[in-house]
C-alpha cells in the first residue's frame, strides 16, 4: 500500500492514508513504538492549486502505559506591602512603598 492523500474540497479536509506497520521502537529513545510513518516527505497524486501535495506523518504509541499527570494547583501568597508615612506625609523623591 502506498501513501495517499485525498482532498474533500466541500468539507475542506485532507485525508492521508498510509500502511499500518508492526510496532517498532523509535530510533532516538525507544520510549515510543512507531506504527506508521512516511519516512520523510512524500509527494502524492492529490493536487491543490494545480501543484502536488507533499505530506509527512508519523503515527506512534507509547511503549509503556503512562500515568496521567495530576495538575497541582499553585497557591500564590499576596505580596506584603508596608507604607511608611511620616508626620508630614511622604516627601518628593521618597518611594513611600516598600515591597518584601
Amino acid at each position: 500500500m502506498e501513501i495517499t492523500a485525498k482532498i474533500n474540497r466541500r468539507k475542506k479536509i485532507i485525508t492521508i492514508t498510509m500502511p499500518l506497520q508492526k510496532a517498532t521502537p523509535s530510533q532516538s529513545s525507544g520510549k515510543t513504538l512507531v506504527v506508521g510513518t512516511t519516512h520523510g516527505c512524500k509527494t502524492t497524486e492529490a493536487r491543490h492549486s494545480r501543484r502536488p501535495i507533499v505530506v509527512t506523518a508519523n503515527a506512534f504509541i507509547y511503549a509503556t502505559v503512562r500515568p496521567e499527570r495530576k495538575q497541582h494547583k499553585v497557591e500564590r501568597r499576596p505580596k506584603s506591602v508596608r507604607v511608611d508615612v511620616g508626620a508630614s506625609g511622604p516627601k518628593a523623591g521618597d518611594k513611600g512603598v516598600e515591597r518584601r
